[in-house]
């Protein structure tokens, strides 16, 4: 910790050296365990459909859901599963993808607002954390690195 000024700055936390364990809903209320992202180079990414942001990473998202040779799971922050399903049925996008309703996930991970990149080797372990839009080919580049 550090003081600057009249305020106190401290660090945010580092995120686990595992994706934590959960039970999320998928956009067709199906629920999914962490365990079943395992088996594959994944990056899971947490999205908030009032962030700017998080609506330019989604369209480079849904394009990198279609290799058959990794996982992208985003992540929808504090809402349902009707929401976010309505919400990229409104814009136009073909991902699938979690819901956080309640944040925990979110605060397990120690993130805040998205979007926020966690890159999983095949066992779930996170090997690297980016955050801000990423490319196709950064996302792709760091999931190769698994």
């Amino acid at each position: 910790m550090t003081f600057r000024g009249n305020s106190l700055d401290t660090a945010p936390p580092a995120p686990p050296a595992a994706l934590p364990a959960f039970a999320l809903s998928s956009l067709d209320g199906v629920t999914v365990h962490s365990v079943e992202l395992n088996g594959y180079p994944t990056v899971v990414t947490l999205v908030d459909t009032w962030s700017p942001s998080s609506t330019d990473q989604l369209p480079v998202l849904a394009r990198v859901q279609r290799n058959q040779d990794v996982r992208t799971v985003p992540i929808f922050i504090q809402e349902s599963p009707a929401q976010a399903k309505a919400y990229l049925a409104v814009a136009g996008y073909q991902l699938s993808g979690l819901t956080d309703p309640d944040g925990t996930l979110v605060a397990a991970l120690g993130a805040g607002a998205g979007p926020k990149h966690f890159f999983l080797d095949r066992s779930g372990h996170i090997k690297k954390v980016m955050v801000g839009v990423l490319s196709e080919q950064t996302i792709l580049t760091q999931l190769g690195s698994f």
